[in-house]
């Protein structure tokens, strides 16, 4: 007797494209955020209460954007047409 289950795949495309794409972003946040932190505390001598500021504000413009971003995309263009633009 041959088994007639079909298995369900836990992930399909484009939640792995959606999950690689979370990696790669948090990956590049991060990355920049050590980079910037000692750019501006010793190239620029800023002081590490400002640089902590200049790096505090980097973070959240970036989450608003985000937030913005998706609100944009999910009123205005589509899922489809949201990453299509997105990702380009």
């Amino acid at each position: 007797m041959g088994d007639t289950t079909k298995e369900v795949p836990v992930f399909n495309k484009r939640n792995l494209v959606m999950m690689f794409c979370q990696m790669a972003f948090g990956l590049s946040f991060y990355g920049v955020m050590i980079v910037l932190t000692p750019f501006f505390l010793e190239e620029l001598q800023y002081s590490e209460a400002d640089t902590l500021m200049v790096i505090g504000a980097f973070g959240a413009v970036g989450t608003l954007f985000s937030i913005a971003g998706g609100v944009i995309g999910d009123r205005l263009l589509g899922e489809y047409r949201s990453l299509v633009v997105g990702y380009i």
